[in-house]
């Protein structure tokens, strides 16, 4: 852990050097045009679906911080590390990762950050704060759940990264995830009430049942549930990088 923390310090030190601080500060402009056009497509839904009280109040901030909390860790960092990690396996240009101390997909996710995107946490954190009234369990639990979520994410992003060791799939696999990632901005409700449910059950894994925990309870069944998927995830990743890495040396 310390360790690992020593590395985040480090990487938001180069975010902030003279030759970087330009960029990091024009990227986090960015990021809080990006929420503020979000929060706006909130209540664009508020408007056309009136009826529905899962885009209103209470609901509307878990959702919505929940959404940012989890995409925040992954756009920190991940995005600058599994996006480039499809084209380099299918360019053959991985060795020097393979030869790393540390295990292919540790070095593969965490070796640069994305400054910028880290802004979504404290903003959503003081909007739960004005807006929800919990208590310190149920927030304790709400943060537990929302670090699983970021690792489902996670492992679903490097598995789709992983499938380049057999398909030519390069920045898809990005896209891909961006994709799969939007449904977690939506709250649980409309989806489990979907015949196709158990299509979009993992990705509500990620932030969608946190928010819904946060504010109805049930605590244990949510930590079941991401934990299983999770669990699938990690020994799907572990699988397909093993026999990749076993493809790639061949």
């Amino acid at each position: 852990m310390s360790i690992l923390l020593t590395r985040i310090k480090k990487l938001i030190r180069q975010n902030f050097l003279p030759e970087n601080r330009v960029q990091t500060i024009s990227e986090i402009i960015a990021v809080l045009v990006w929420m503020a056009s979000t929060v706006i497509f909130y209540y664009v839904l508020q408007d056309i679906f009136p009826e529905q009280e899962f885009w209103k109040g209470a609901n509307f901030a878990s959702i919505i911080a929940s959404f940012f909390i989890v995409d925040g860790l992954l756009f920190s960092f991940l995005f600058r590390n599994l996006f480039e990690l499809s084209e380099q396996i299918e360019s053959r240009k991985i060795d020097q990762r393979l030869l790393m101390p540390v295990g292919f997909k540790s070095y593969s996710g965490f070796r640069k950050m994305q400054f910028s995107s880290l802004i979504q946490i404290p903003v959503s954190i003081v909007l739960i704060i004005l807006t929800i009234r919990s208590p310190i369990p149920g927030f304790l639990f709400w943060t537990g759940s929302l670090i699983i979520g970021y690792l489902i994410a996670y492992h679903l992003w490097y598995i789709l990264s992983l499938l380049s060791f057999w398909i030519k799939i390069g920045e898809k696999s990005t896209f891909l995830f961006e994709e799969f990632s939007l449904i977690s901005m939506f709250p649980a409700a409309p989806f489990i009430a979907s015949k196709l449910y158990f299509f979009f059950f993992p990705f509500l894994t990620f932030a969608s049942f946190s928010a819904k925990g946060l504010l109805e309870g049930g605590w244990e069944r949510i930590y079941i549930m991401q934990s299983a998927v999770l669990l699938v995830f990690v020994f799907t990743a572990k699988i397909l990088e093993y026999l990749g890495i076993k493809r790639y040396r061949a």
